[in-house]
């Protein structure tokens, strides 16, 4: 039988508004320093799901690539996305801290998009996963940030109210990047633009990382190497 782990001081008694997806964000108000924080992490998250939404459909259509291409891609992106979260973050983070980890793992992610926005060639593509897959740095580090922002007795509030963020924009970002894509390859748009979604995407990590220099210096102290 599973048990409570927390300690009995610890433990907050239940209360049904915290107990949905906006209640758990509602409640991070406590935390005016968490707010910056949430945006970059929508906008973080908002800006990777341009890759399941519409990767497939862009390789198609841009590069007449089969599934069996696309399907080889997912492989290759996968495996730079599994070497980056269980090797490159526990080498790299402790070396150059948190929050520098952010600001490489936002720029390499927003060039990685603009890289496949305006890649002329399918081959063009895998170098451009390389440097794309680094945004897994962000993350871990931007996790470690806000948890230093609150307490002991936040820590599970603060989990669920980022997974409740993390299934929200889950939930908008496929009609809105899936409408750029649809559009700007159709006969209204003003120019033919394929690569759009990613444009698109690249620019909200850019809007990421301009937040979070703003509000850095109130939430960094104590990170490594700073």
């Amino acid at each position: 039988m599973l048990q409570e782990s927390l300690p009995p001081a610890r433990r907050r008694r239940f209360e049904l508004w915290r107990a949905n997806p906006l209640g758990a964000v509602v409640a991070l108000k406590r935390f005016p320093m968490l707010i910056g924080l949430c945006g970059v992490l929508i906008l973080m998250r908002l800006a990777h799901d341009a890759n399941p939404v519409v990767w497939t459909y862009f390789t198609m259509l841009k590069f007449n690539w089969s599934p069996a291409d696309v399907g080889y891609s997912l492989m290759a992106v996968g495996a730079m996305t599994a070497f980056v979260f269980g090797i490159v973050t526990r080498v790299v983070i402790p070396r150059i801290g948190e929050t520098r980890a952010v600001y490489l793992g936002l720029a390499c992610g927003a060039a990685g998009f603009m890289g496949y926005a305006y890649a002329s060639e399918g081959w063009m593509l895998y170098p451009w996963m390389a440097v794309w897959s680094l945004i897994g740095l962000v993350m871990p580090s931007l996790n470690a940030i806000m948890s230093r922002q609150v307490g002991a007795h936040g820590q599970g509030e603060l989990q669920g109210a980022l997974a409740s963020l993390g299934s929200l924009t889950s939930i908008a970002a496929p009609p809105l990047l899936s409408n750029l894509f649809g559009y700007f390859t159709s006969p209204a748009a003003p120019v033919y633009f394929p690569g759009a979604a990613f444009f698109a995407a690249s620019v909200f990590l850019l809007m990421a990382a301009m937040i979070f220099a703003r509000v850095r210096p109130a939430t960094a102290v104590g990170s490594a190497a700073e």
